[in-house]
């Protein structure tokens, strides 16, 4: 780690080369600011960063505190995080992706704004897009309640649909299919690239893996192929799944509802070793209120 003192006039100019920042912290007479600059690669992987030290003063903590550079410390929190997958997205031409596309924004606004998921306030903090679906992530005060949020996306995804399908005399025709992974894993944000906030961090890459693996977990269970209308999610959401299950078993009809499937053990890339589950059969028309309790 390099260390430098310089001026607080130099560091306004140089503020838009700090992309990402460890920690602000004082010493002494000094304020400390850890920028990061890449990364070193060896037996152990590092972190290369640089200490840039000011002479503390007022003028710099104001400097300091702006949301332009808070937005840049890294501060990865446990968050839930629910991967959205369009089935089939992929077997469609380009003029068939944009209807796809537009059918999966418009019907996540639905779930995004729905009573269910913003009960208690603003539940969702940000939504990524991945191309052929999207990475929505929660704020942390409602990681305990991430599986209840499968059913709003699910039944505000189909309805939008099947809204559309009704206006043009169509509503017999069938409707696309997602596949969802829930995990509460660390995220953090940065700008990216682009210039946008942008969501990274283990809990994203651990989302992925559970919808890259628990497929092909749930084809080889049934013998057959995989339905849409399902919820991925590993056995650390346990506590979460219990609750809805015990609620659809209290339920007068058995007709039609929730299935739970345990899926196991699954071994994936380097030797991962991953236990899942997943919910089959989600109601298209069913939005588990957000805020109940369990």
């Amino acid at each position: 780690m390099r260390t430098a003192q310089t001026s607080l006039e130099k560091a306004r100019r140089d503020a838009k080369t700090w992309h990402k920042l460890l920690a602000i912290h004082q010493d002494g007479d000094y304020t400390v600011v850890t920028v990061v600059r890449g990364l070193c690669l060896g037996h152990e992987p590092s972190v290369l960063a640089d200490e840039l030290r000011f002479v503390s003063s007022p003028e710099l903590t104001s400097f300091l505190a702006a949301p332009e550079i808070q937005q840049k410390l890294f501060r990865p929190s446990q968050r839930g995080i629910v991967l959205v997958d369009v089935a089939g997205y992929s077997k469609f031409d380009t003029r068939g992706q944009s209807g796809i596309l537009t059918i999966l924004y418009e019907g996540l606004q639905l779930a995004k704004f729905s009573s269910d998921l913003f009960s208690r306030g603003p539940s969702i903090d940000q939504i990524v897009p991945t191309g052929d679906g999207c990475f929505i992530i929660f704020k942390p005060a409602s990681s305990d309640r991430l599986l209840q949020s499968v059913f709003s996306i699910q039944s505000s995804f189909y309805c939008h649909q099947k809204g559309l399908l009704k206006m043009r005399g169509k509503q017999h025709l069938n409707v696309l299919g997602i596949q969802l992974a829930c995990h509460v894993g660390d995220v953090d944000f940065i700008i990216d690239s682009a210039g946008s906030r942008n969501a990274y961090g283990t809990g994203l890459n651990e989302a992925a893996r559970i919808l890259q693996y628990g497929p092909p977990a749930l084809e080889k269970k049934l013998g057959g192929e995989v339905p849409t209308g399902v919820a991925f999610f590993s056995k650390a959401l346990d506590s979460q799944a219990r609750p809805i299950i015990d609620f659809f078993d209290r339920l007068p009809s058995r007709a039609g509802q929730v299935k739970f499937i345990d899926l196991g053990r699954v071994r994936g890339k380097h030797d991962l070793e991953l236990e899942l589950r997943c919910f089959t059969n989600i109601p298209n028309h069913f939005g588990f209120p957000f805020d109940a309790a369990a």
